[in-house]
Parts: structure tokens; sequence; C-alpha cells
């Protein structure tokens, strides 16, 4: 009886969220199939579940974590998307897995058409907590790979210009961000970072990181959509020419200071 009741208990909170899910989409004008909506309620519940042990968010208001975990990596995905080439597309610094899982989510719902997605995550615990969620949600276009960013884009590492679109949200200042996901995308794809309202105060030193890894100038781009809990920028530049070899630096040498631009 108890396990029934138990039962009974988690459908209702599981049919709450796939409807707040469905509703916060359809606000924001995101149109998803059903089995795509199901799967994105799932992953903010297993969020949710693992946040006590692995302090993946401080949101605790169900609709709040739609609209961060759900909506804002599927309005930011809306922006960029259209504007890449075909390839892959990692998330450095993949966390809790937004914007990655959704995004990864969203994917497999295309079929065929769907992007394979890359989570990197150099933190043991959190790396285990993302492949067992894309285990759980049967993401076959996921793939979790335990490393740190700047490793995996150096200039023996797996993803060195592999993919179409390299993206982080909370990874670093935006000169940071830009520097340890530049390398990692192809000739003619975007960095895309998930940025605030004050992403233009590093418009200058994003710039000169840009441009000696071979990308143009960033462009910042609001995302907006009714109903928003948060301002988002996407601040993106494309990449024009290979990454010099010397790139990323070590992250203390980032941290540092602007790269050298000769």
């Amino acid at each position: 009886m108890r396990q029934n009741a138990e039962d009974d208990r988690e459908g209702a909170q599981s049919a709450v969220l796939e409807g707040l899910v469905a509703a916060e989409l359809r606000e924001a004008g995101l149109s998803v199939e059903p089995a795509t909506g199901v799967l994105l309620a799932r992953f903010v519940a297993l969020l949710e579940a693992a946040t006590a042990e692995l302090s993946l968010t401080t949101i605790r208001d169900p609709r709040e974590a739609v609209q961060r975990q759900v909506v804002e990596p599927l309005a930011g995905w809306r922006a960029l998307a259209a504007d890449l080439p075909e390839g892959p597309v990692v998330e450095v610094g993949a966390g809790g897995g937004a914007p990655g899982i959704p995004i990864a989510i969203f994917e497999a719902g295309l079929g065929a058409a769907g992007r394979e997605v890359t989570l990197v995550e150099a933190r043991e615990r959190r790396s285990g907590y993302l492949r067992s969620v894309v285990a759980a949600l049967g993401l076959t276009n996921a793939e979790v790979v335990e490393e740190r960013g700047e490793l995996f884009g150096g200039v023996d590492g797996a993803g060195r210009e592999r993919f179409a679109c390299a993206l982080s949200r909370a990874l670093a200042k935006l000169p940071v961000a830009l520097e340890v996901l530049l390398p990692l995308v192809q000739v003619g794809g975007l960095a895309a970072v998930y940025a605030g309202p004050r992403a233009a105060e590093s418009a200058r030193e994003a710039a000169v990181v840009a441009r000696a890894l071979g990308a143009e100038a960033p462009q910042t781009t609001p995302v907006e959509w009714p109903g928003a809990a948060v301002r988002l920028s996407l601040v993106t530049a494309r990449k024009s020419s290979p990454t010099a070899a010397r790139f990323p630096r070590g992250i203390r040498k980032m941290r540092k200071g602007l790269p050298a631009t000769d």
C-alpha cells in the first residue's frame, strides 16, 4: 500500500511538471513534440532530485526551474541553430546539464536530422550525474566527457576544432570562456556564451581574445520571450581561421590577463 501511494504521488508530481513544461514552452513560443516535453520534465525532476547531494542549483520554485533549465536553454538554442553549419555541439562546464541536455533532448526529437551533443565536465561526481541522466533519458545522441575544457580543446585534445558550436553558461568570465570554447570550434562554426545583461562590459577584452584565437569580433544578442525569469544575452563569435597551437593557454594564464595578439 505504501509503495502504491508513493507511486501515485510521484505520478501526480510528474504530471504537474509535464504540464508546467508544456505551458512555459507554449508561452515562450517554443514548439516541441509531446514526447520531447515529457523528457524535458524528467530532466528537471532528475536535476532537482540530485541537487541536495551535488548542489547543482539553488532554484526551488518549479516554474523558475522550468524557465531556467528548459525554456532559457531552448530559447537560446533557437536563436543559435539557424546560423550554424552542420556538425555536433559541445557544452563545456556542463554541471547540472543545462543548456546541453535540453538541447540534446530537443535535437533527439528531430530524429536523423538531430545533432549530437557532448557534455564536458571536469568534476567526477557531476560527470557521473550527467551520465546517469543521459542513460535515464535514453539519449543516444549525447555523451559525457570527464575532462577540463582547455585540455579537451588543446592542440592534442580529442575535441580540437571538431564542433559546429561550442557553448557554455556560467563557465567563467567572458574572455576566459571564449578562450576555452573557440579551440573546440570548426572554422565557420560558433562559440556561444549564455550570458547576463552585463555581458557588454567585457566586450573589449572578448574581442581581443576572439581575434587572437581566429574568430570575428563577438556579437551580443538579447534573447527575449514572454514570462522570462531572467534577461538572457547570447555572446557569439564566429571562427574564421584555425586557432593557433599555443591556445588555449592554461586556466591560470587565462585568468591572469589577455593573450598577446601578435
